[in-house]
């Protein structure tokens, strides 16, 4: 379904397609963590801590996606850490103080 919203001719340097491939990815750290959850639940630590283990394999490489794209968009890396760090931070101080 994701790939019927691509042009025919967008190919991997192109944005939307990377955008795509991290639609995929954030999938992929969902449904880990989902097993998870439900691995704790039947009191199965040893099977949730190897889907943690695989959630985080699949957020490292949605991660990696989000550099491409900052790459495909001429963006620089480290604007684009440097406002993660800042807003990752407000969000943490609403969570502190019950915002969220």
């Amino acid at each position: 379904m994701l790939k019927e919203l691509i042009p025919p001719e967008a190919g991997p340097d192109d944005p939307l397609w990377t955008t795509t491939i991290m639609t995929y990815e954030l999938g992929s750290v969902v449904r880990a963590l989902v097993r998870r959850r439900v691995k704790l639940t039947y009191g199965d630590d040893k099977g949730a801590r190897a889907y943690e283990a695989e959630a985080k394999i699949e957020l490292a490489d949605l991660l990696t996606q989000v550099y491409v794209l900052a790459e495909q968009m001429g963006w620089k890396r480290i604007d684009l850490e440097n406002d993660g760090k800042e807003r990752f931070e407000e969000r943490m101080r609403e969570i502190e103080e019950g915002v969220l």
